[in-house]
């Protein structure tokens, strides 16, 4: 089994990329959903914060739909939990289309099974959240679960955030598989976890330096997880360089 997973697209939010005109607030979701289908994957998982804000919905909604609408067509279930800009839209986009399965709306844990792997997700239920969510993560969800992937936006290692402040030893110390995380823009291992940050499709800004892309993530004979691949999404990317002049 293949799935894709990437976090943070910000729909709605213009990438501030000098004059490239190409770029727009869709392009990393057009690079997605063609990725997607290119790659052939059976998932597509979207960890958060995929619309900048609820003021935006009226403007990337129809490019959103039309994604999702792409990705059924070819067969690709995508699977989502809501982050701290989306938590609002969320829940109305589960109920106006049937090409997505949102999970743990309102703040409750929740799970999801395709094919050999179970699903597991959170959804903030505000802006702001300090509950750690994995404080409250229900065991019983894994029961029966050969293959796990979990699904969290959340804030790691740092305790007094407000976005879902979780630790790495949550993760070290987690039944669940495979974690994939939303809400930091730059894709990394979380310490020496199973949990990653998905990190931005595109660089938003230039602060946002290094790669940009999505995971691929697959399944060796439906009993185990591979290691994780990272695939470059971003047509461009931001670096810090020193150049001698003299």
């Amino acid at each position: 089994m293949k799935i894709l997973a990437c976090s943070d697209i910000h729909l709605g939010r213009i990438p501030q990329v000098g004059e490239d005109e190409q770029q727009s607030g869709q392009s990393s979701w057009n690079a997605v959903v063609n990725t997607a289908i290119q790659l052939g994957v059976d998932a597509l998982v979207l960890v958060g914060d995929v619309v900048e804000q609820e003021h935006a919905w009226l403007s990337v909604y129809q490019p959103l739909l039309t994604g999702l609408e792409q990705l059924k067509a070819a067969g690709v279930k995508v699977v989502a939990v809501g982050g701290n800009h989306d938590y609002h839209v969320f829940p109305r986009l589960a109920q106006e289309s049937d090409a997505i399965t949102l999970l743990g709306l309102g703040g409750t844990w929740e799970s999801f099974d395709l094919g050999p792997v179970r699903f597991i997700g959170w959804s903030f239920p505000s802006s702001h959240t300090r509950i750690n969510p994995l404080k409250e993560f229900d065991a019983s969800l894994l029961e029966g679960a050969t293959l796990s992937l979990g699904l969290l936006h959340t804030d790691v290692g740092v305790l007094t955030s407000v976005y879902a402040p979780t630790q790495p030893s949550d993760f070290t110390s987690s039944t669940v598989g495979l974690w994939m995380l939303g809400h930091i823009h730059k894709p990394d291992r979380v310490a020496n976890s199973n949990a990653y940050y998905c990190g931005s499709p595109f660089a938003l800004d230039k602060s946002e330096m290094g790669r940009h892309g999505a995971w691929l993530l697959q399944t060796i004979a439906n009993s185990t997880w591979d290691e994780p691949q990272f695939i470059n999404l971003c047509p461009y990317r931001y670096e810090r360089l020193s150049v001698d002049i003299s």
